[in-house]
């Protein structure tokens, strides 16, 4: 993080010739707006999951409330596989590819799971274990008509809803 005392150089690349006017301000924002990220497809970024559904006969597996749990979709590659990155406690990754339809759903193949092998704290080690075992098990996706990314299996189910990270607006220089 930087200091007030820290100084900054801005770095440009041209190629060709060009005209460059740099200004700063003298003051800082009181207010950040970010706009939310755009994609081509209704899967791509990032998801928060709201709830999770556990089980042959997918019981609620209770959150801890302060938790943000993240699946983050890699851009589509146009073959219809995505990177997904879901952090709980460790870090999982694997790939996920759209192999048809079924109903309204997409019928998805979730590829082998690597993850970190940390010790998860104890109110997320129930969460961990249900992705580590449940993750590779789904095999449909779809964007609801509420905007909310439902992924199911045989005994996992994941409730996500779009996730900007925000930003508090820096209001001084301590």
């Amino acid at each position: 993080s930087a200091s007030c005392t820290d100084v900054f150089y801005p770095c440009l690349h041209l190629d060709g010739s060009a005209t460059v006017r740099y200004f700063t301000s003298k003051t800082f924002p009181s207010v950040v707006e970010r706009e939310p990220a755009t994609f081509d497809d209704p899967y791509s970024g990032d998801w928060l999951l709201k709830k999770a559904m556990a089980g042959p006969e997918l019981h609620e597996l209770p959150l801890p409330e302060d938790a943000k749990i993240v699946l983050g979709f890699g851009n589509n590659d146009g073959s219809g596989t995505y990177r997904l990155s879901i952090k709980v406690a460790n870090m999982f990754n694997t790939s996920v590819k759209i192999v048809g339809k079924m109903e309204a759903y997409d019928k998805i193949e979730v590829g082998p799971a690597m993850a970190t092998r940390m010790m998860p704290p104890p109110d997320l080690e129930p969460v961990e274990r249900f992705v580590e075992e449940g993750l590779e098990t789904l095999y449909k996706m779809i964007v609801s008509g509420d905007g909310s990314l439902i992924l199911t299996g045989p005994a996992a189910e994941m409730i996500c809803e779009r996730y900007e990270k925000s930003f508090d607006p820096v209001t001084s220089c301590a």
